[in-house]
């Protein structure tokens, strides 16, 4: 598309309705003519950046997944994730995205990120989005990667339910409810 641009003279815009006949809708960006390239030192501080923006309406979700392929045909994928939204939706104005790379389940699927071979965007459902600036740019945040596992279980509350008129009711809770109930397991 030639016209509102992030930067440059041109961006992306993508309309899609996946079908039963349809299984896959995406595209695929490779790196300078198909050259490997090594994320691996990159992986605790960047992520991809880009631009989106829509039509109409405002969105907190878009049903849109991005993936990295290695030379061996693996992939790992990432969605945009609330946290990565600048200003939490995407509306019509140009939005900021970022996906850090450790959000991409490479150890999991065992995707060899020191020979990533393309950047692939997958479309699902139905939607139109229009794309630009997409690049690797420095990131950090303020979370630590932990491999510790929880679960948290609760204990049973009563509550009691008061009608106020035909139409509402109040429900009241033991005081101690108001506190945290149950038992938090780490292993």
């Amino acid at each position: 598309n030639k016209k509102n641009n992030y930067v440059g003279t041109d961006h992306l815009y993508i309309k899609w309705n996946q079908t039963d006949k349809c299984n896959y809708l995406g595209i695929g960006f490779t790196w300078d003519n198909y050259k490997s390239k090594n994320l691996n030192p990159i992986l605790e501080h960047a992520a991809i950046e880009l631009r989106i923006k829509v039509d109409s309406g405002s969105y907190t979700k878009i049903p849109v997944f991005f993936a990295l392929v290695d030379y061996a045909g693996k992939q790992c994928m990432t969605k945009i994730n609330y946290l990565g939204i600048e200003g939490g939706e995407i509306d019509t104005a140009w939005t900021k995205i970022t996906l850090p790379l450790q959000t991409f389940n490479y150890a999991k699927k065992g995707v060899n990120m020191g020979n990533i071979k393309e950047l692939k965007i997958e479309f699902q459902r139905k939607g139109a989005i229009h794309l630009d600036d997409i690049k690797i740019v420095s990131h950090h945040h303020n979370y630590n990667k932990s491999n510790d596992k929880y679960i948290k279980t609760f204990t049973k509350v009563s509550m009691t339910r008061h009608i106020v008129s035909k139409h509402s009711a109040v429900f009241s809770m033991p005081p101690c409810y108001h506190h945290f109930i149950g038992s938090l397991k780490i292993f």
